[in-house]
C-alpha cells in the first residue's frame, strides 16, 4: 500500500487491491483529516469488489474533502466495481476517470480555473 504525495495539493493512493482496500481507505481518511489541503486520487485498477464498509469510508472521505474544498477522484474503476456505485445510487456522487493521467489532468485543469 502506498499513499504518495504527488505535489503540494494532491495525494495518490495506489496500488489498491481487494486485500488492501480496507486498510488504505482509513489511512487516506486519517491523512486528510490531519491535513485538509489535499485532493485525493485513488487508483482502483486492481479492485474488483467493494464491501459496504469500503463504500462508507469512501463517502466519509468525499465528505471530508468536499468540506475542505478538495476533491476525491476514483480512477481505473472496473465495471463490476462501478456497478456497485450504480446499484447504490452513488455513481453521480463520486468522480470517476479512466486512469491516473486523466485524474491528474482534471485536477490541473480545475486548479487553473
Amino acid at each position: 500500500m502506498s499513499i504518495t504525495r504527488i505535489n503540494e495539493r494532491t495525494l495518490l493512493a495506489m496500488p489498491i487491491t481487494n486485500e488492501t482496500v480496507s486498510t488504505v481507505l482509513p489511512a487516506v481518511c486519517e491523512t486528510v483529516a490531519e491535513n485538509n489541503i489535499y485532493d485525493v486520487i485513488i487508483d482502483f485498477s486492481n479492485v474488483e469488489l467493494l464491501t459496504s464498509s469500503n463504500v462508507s469510508n469512501l463517502i466519509l472521505l468525499r465528505q471530508t474533502l468536499k468540506e475542505a474544498g478538495n476533491r476525491l477522484i476514483l480512477s481505473s474503476v472496473s465495471l463490476p466495481t462501478k456497478c456497485i456505485f450504480t446499484v447504490t445510487g452513488l455513481n453521480d456522487y463520486f468522480t470517476f476517470v479512466k486512469d491516473r493521467t486523466e485524474a491528474l489532468n482534471s485536477l490541473q485543469f480545475d486548479n487553473c480555473n
